[in-house]
C-alpha cells in the first residue's frame, strides 16, 4: 500500500458526535462545588430554581 492509498484515520470523536457535543474550550465555568473554599461561601447552597421558589413563598406567605 502506498502513501496515497493510506486508509483514512478515524477516531471515536470524528466518527460519532452526540447531539449535545461541543468543541473543547478553555473557558472557565464556576461550579457550586468550587465555591466551598471561598471566604464568603455560605453554609447552604441553594440552586437557582429552589431559591426563586423560596423567595416567592416568602413573599406570598401571611405572617
Amino acid at each position: 500500500m502506498s502513501d496515497e492509498e493510506a486508509p483514512k484515520w478515524v477516531t471515536p470523536l470524528s466518527s460519532f458526535k452526540p447531539g449535545d457535543w461541543r468543541t473543547p474550550t478553555l473557558k472557565d465555568m464556576e461550579l457550586p462545588e468550587d465555591r466551598v473554599n471561598d471566604e464568603d461561601y455560605s453554609l447552604v447552597f441553594v440552586p437557582e430554581d429552589s431559591w426563586a421558589k423560596l423567595i416567592h413563598w416568602c413573599s406570598t406567605t401571611k405572617q
